[in-house]
């Protein structure tokens, strides 16, 4: 059996020898990086999911950030619990997430439908009185 080293001489002896070390060197590295790509195994999506987790999935992929196998599983949990299982959730969460350029899931928000009424923070965050505070005074 042949080494990589080997085979990747073998393949570049085609070329003209003058650029045969940089073939060589090129065949190795797509080599590599053929055999780095992770196929994510999507068995805990539901199928009634699928799709809509895929959408996602391939947003994060052109983006250069791809999901390995365990991320890709917390995401799908995280995206679950967000949507409370509703497809049309599903897909606004997505949709706004991409919209944002956000790196990843996060609950929708209410288009400036806040609670304006105690801007103290007593029914809510000291969060949500700052950010009120902070839609104020722009």
């Amino acid at each position: 059996m042949k080494t990589i080293k080997q085979q990747s001489e073998e393949y570049a002896l085609k070329y003209p020898s003058e650029i045969r070390n940089e073939i060589a060197k090129a065949w190795i590295d797509g080599r590599n990086s053929i055999r780095k790509k992770e196929v994510l195994d999507l068995y805990f999506v539901e199928e009634e999911y699928k799709d809509i987790f895929i959408y996602w999935l391939n947003y994060k992929k052109e983006r250069g950030q791809p999901y390995k196998q365990t991320g890709a599983e917390a995401c799908y949990r995280k995206l679950l619990t967000l949507s409370g299982g509703d497809k049309q959730m599903m897909i606004a969460i997505i949709e706004q997430s991409m919209s944002n350029n956000y790196q990843g899931l996060f609950p929708l928000k209410d288009n400036g439908n806040r609670n304006h009424t105690n801007k103290q923070g007593n029914s809510g965050s000291i969060f949500q009185a700052a950010d009120c505070y902070l839609q104020e005074h722009q």
